[in-house]
């Protein structure tokens, strides 16, 4: 029997992916539709994961 692939969306852009491309971030998981995605991921993750608050005008708050 294969083995099932793990599929999820895209922690950057929302692209449906499988787990070739992930990374852990404060205990989570988080998949990516590719190596770039995941590089962006890992420079900003409190951006991506949710973390930061973002005003109207797309800055930090």
């Amino acid at each position: 029997m294969p083995a099932t692939k793990v599929t999820n969306n895209c922690s950057v852009c929302g692209m449906n992916v499988n787990s070739k491309f992930k990374a852990d971030y404060k205990g989570q998981t988080y998949y990516f539709c590719s190596e770039n995605d995941k590089m962006e991921f890992q420079k900003r993750p409190q951006v991506y994961a949710g973390l930061e608050r973002v005003s109207k005008k797309g800055k930090a708050a």
